[in-house]
């Protein structure tokens, strides 16, 4: 099992640019960082043969959880 390290860390060892690294989405489950956009997917999710197979929507909304205008529009 792979030792658990800060996320800034993890991504300056992948060579992430500073500026990208806080407009990577994240997926947690449990708490736990399951994918990083884009950049890794953990070892424990993914698809192995037999594996139940998840799929997620990622929706961007701003910080109080509203769906931004030009999305909105964007969806009709």
């Amino acid at each position: 099992m792979p030792k658990e390290k800060k996320l800034k860390d993890f991504l300056i060892d992948r060579k992430i640019p500073s500026e990208f690294r806080d407009r990577i989405p994240l997926v947690l489950w449990g708490g736990k960082i399951v994918l990083l956009a884009g950049v890794e997917i953990s070892e424990a999710f993914k698809v192995s043969e037999g594996g139940e197979v998840y799929e997620v929507a990622i929706e961007e909304k701003n910080q109080k959880g509203v769906q931004r205008e030009a999305d909105r529009q964007a969806d009709r």
